[in-house]
Protein backbone atom coordinates (compact mmCIF):
# COMPACT_ATOMS: atom_id res chain seq x y z
CA UNK A 1 0.00 0.00 0.00
CA UNK A 2 1.69 3.44 -1.00
CA UNK A 3 0.73 6.76 0.94
CA UNK A 4 1.71 9.85 0.63
CA UNK A 5 3.52 11.56 3.55
CA UNK A 6 2.99 15.08 4.39
CA UNK A 7 3.56 15.21 7.77
CA UNK A 8 7.49 16.18 9.01
CA UNK A 9 8.75 14.71 11.78
CA UNK A 10 10.88 17.79 14.33
CA UNK A 11 12.87 16.61 16.95
CA UNK A 12 14.35 18.75 19.33
CA UNK A 13 18.43 17.96 21.09
CA UNK A 14 18.32 16.72 24.11
CA UNK A 15 21.52 17.10 24.89
CA UNK A 16 24.70 19.65 24.97
CA UNK A 17 27.48 18.98 23.07
CA UNK A 18 31.35 21.12 23.74
CA UNK A 19 32.16 22.07 20.76
CA UNK A 20 35.62 24.37 20.72
CA UNK A 21 35.26 27.50 19.19
CA UNK A 22 31.57 26.38 17.91
CA UNK A 23 27.98 27.78 18.72
CA UNK A 24 27.29 28.63 22.52
CA UNK A 25 26.04 25.58 24.62
CA UNK A 26 22.81 27.96 24.80
CA UNK A 27 22.63 27.46 21.04
CA UNK A 28 23.72 23.95 21.09
CA UNK A 29 20.48 23.17 23.28
CA UNK A 30 18.27 25.34 20.78
CA UNK A 31 19.29 23.49 17.51
CA UNK A 32 16.44 21.45 16.28
CA UNK A 33 16.53 18.44 13.39
CA UNK A 34 13.63 18.55 10.32
CA UNK A 35 13.88 14.88 9.44
CA UNK A 36 12.25 14.89 6.03
CA UNK A 37 11.53 11.28 4.64
CA UNK A 38 11.51 9.78 1.44
CA UNK A 39 7.87 9.48 1.22
CA UNK A 40 7.25 13.05 1.71
CA UNK A 41 8.43 13.96 -1.76
CA UNK A 42 5.26 13.72 -4.06
CA UNK A 43 6.09 13.08 -7.45
CA UNK A 44 8.75 11.00 -7.29
CA UNK A 45 8.87 7.25 -7.63
CA UNK A 46 8.67 5.89 -4.02
CA UNK A 47 9.18 2.26 -3.30
CA UNK A 48 7.80 1.35 -0.06
CA UNK A 49 9.74 -2.55 0.37
CA UNK A 50 13.10 -0.07 0.05
CA UNK A 51 12.16 2.95 2.10
CA UNK A 52 13.13 5.09 -0.56
CA UNK A 53 12.63 7.60 -3.59
CA UNK A 54 14.18 4.95 -7.05
CA UNK A 55 13.64 7.55 -9.41
CA UNK A 56 12.37 10.82 -10.54
CA UNK A 57 11.79 14.21 -9.02
CA UNK A 58 9.49 15.69 -6.18
CA UNK A 59 8.85 18.40 -4.05
CA UNK A 60 7.66 18.86 -0.59
CA UNK A 61 6.73 21.96 1.65
CA UNK A 62 8.74 22.77 4.75
CA UNK A 63 7.28 24.11 7.65
CA UNK A 64 10.65 25.10 10.29
CA UNK A 65 8.87 24.95 13.49
CA UNK A 66 10.27 28.90 14.29
CA UNK A 67 11.49 31.81 11.86
CA UNK A 68 14.39 34.44 12.20
CA UNK A 69 17.25 31.24 13.15
CA UNK A 70 19.71 29.74 10.56
CA UNK A 71 20.39 26.87 8.06
CA UNK A 72 23.19 25.41 9.54
CA UNK A 73 23.24 21.98 8.04
CA UNK A 74 21.19 20.24 5.45
CA UNK A 75 22.01 16.20 4.49
CA UNK A 76 21.14 13.99 2.24
CA UNK A 77 20.91 10.31 2.51
CA UNK A 78 21.20 8.32 -0.43
CA UNK A 79 22.81 5.39 -2.06
CA UNK A 80 24.56 6.24 -4.76
CA UNK A 81 25.93 3.41 -7.06
CA UNK A 82 26.27 4.89 -10.48
CA UNK A 83 29.50 6.54 -11.73
CA UNK A 84 28.07 8.67 -14.38
CA UNK A 85 24.52 10.28 -12.74
CA UNK A 86 23.56 11.76 -9.42
CA UNK A 87 21.00 12.38 -6.92
CA UNK A 88 20.63 16.19 -6.77
CA UNK A 89 18.34 17.96 -3.53
CA UNK A 90 17.82 21.87 -3.06
CA UNK A 91 16.31 23.76 -0.30
CA UNK A 92 14.24 26.21 -1.97
CA UNK A 93 12.97 29.75 -1.32
CA UNK A 94 10.59 32.48 -2.92
CA UNK A 95 9.06 35.71 -1.15
CA UNK A 96 5.46 35.40 0.23
CA UNK A 97 4.96 38.58 -1.27
CA UNK A 98 5.22 40.60 -4.99
CA UNK A 99 7.92 43.01 -5.79
CA UNK A 100 5.56 44.68 -8.41
CA UNK A 101 5.75 42.23 -11.05
CA UNK A 102 3.56 39.58 -12.28
CA UNK A 103 4.61 36.57 -10.64
CA UNK A 104 7.10 37.85 -7.96
CA UNK A 105 11.03 36.83 -8.20
CA UNK A 106 12.26 33.48 -9.01
CA UNK A 107 12.63 31.11 -6.79
CA UNK A 108 15.99 31.08 -4.72
CA UNK A 109 18.19 27.97 -4.19
CA UNK A 110 18.99 28.18 -0.12
CA UNK A 111 20.92 25.12 0.13
CA UNK A 112 22.29 22.11 -2.81
CA UNK A 113 23.45 18.46 -2.03
CA UNK A 114 24.51 16.26 -4.72
CA UNK A 115 25.52 12.38 -4.31
CA UNK A 116 28.75 12.17 -6.14
CA UNK A 117 30.84 8.88 -7.23
CA UNK A 118 29.56 5.46 -6.88
CA UNK A 119 29.23 3.00 -3.76
CA UNK A 120 27.07 0.67 -2.71
CA UNK A 121 25.90 1.17 0.82
CA UNK A 122 24.01 4.49 1.93
CA UNK A 123 25.86 7.75 2.48
CA UNK A 124 25.72 10.94 3.24
CA UNK A 125 26.43 14.11 1.65
CA UNK A 126 26.39 17.36 3.19
CA UNK A 127 25.20 20.51 1.62
CA UNK A 128 26.32 24.20 0.54
CA UNK A 129 24.20 26.46 2.00
CA UNK A 130 24.19 29.82 0.19
CA UNK A 131 21.59 31.98 2.10
CA UNK A 132 21.53 30.61 5.36
CA UNK A 133 18.95 32.67 7.26
CA UNK A 134 15.06 31.53 7.55
CA UNK A 135 13.07 34.24 7.15
CA UNK A 136 9.00 34.75 7.59
CA UNK A 137 8.51 36.25 4.42
CA UNK A 138 9.83 33.28 2.82
CA UNK A 139 7.54 30.12 1.65
CA UNK A 140 10.55 27.46 1.70
CA UNK A 141 10.51 23.65 -0.09
CA UNK A 142 12.29 20.71 -0.94
CA UNK A 143 12.97 19.53 -4.58
CA UNK A 144 14.58 16.41 -5.25
CA UNK A 145 15.83 14.92 -8.65
CA UNK A 146 16.52 11.08 -8.20
CA UNK A 147 17.94 9.53 -12.24
CA UNK A 148 17.51 5.35 -11.88
CA UNK A 149 19.56 3.12 -9.95
CA UNK A 150 20.23 5.86 -6.91
CA UNK A 151 17.77 5.19 -4.09
CA UNK A 152 17.22 8.48 -1.78
CA UNK A 153 16.07 7.63 1.67
CA UNK A 154 15.53 10.93 3.25
CA UNK A 155 17.30 14.58 4.41
CA UNK A 156 17.80 16.31 7.85
CA UNK A 157 17.73 19.70 8.24
CA UNK A 158 19.68 21.45 11.25
CA UNK A 159 18.32 24.87 11.95
CA UNK A 160 19.33 27.06 15.50
CA UNK A 161 19.81 30.69 16.59
CA UNK A 162 23.57 30.49 15.65
CA UNK A 163 25.57 27.63 13.84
Amino acid sequence: MKKTVRALLVVSVLTLVSIIGGPTPEALAQRTFIVVPAAAFQGAKYDDRLGAITEGGGRTPVYFPTMGVSLCRMTLWARDNHDTTDVTARLMRKPLFLDGTRYGPAPEIVAEAASAGASFGLRRFDAEISEPAIMETYAYWLEISAPRTIYVTGLRLEIAPEC
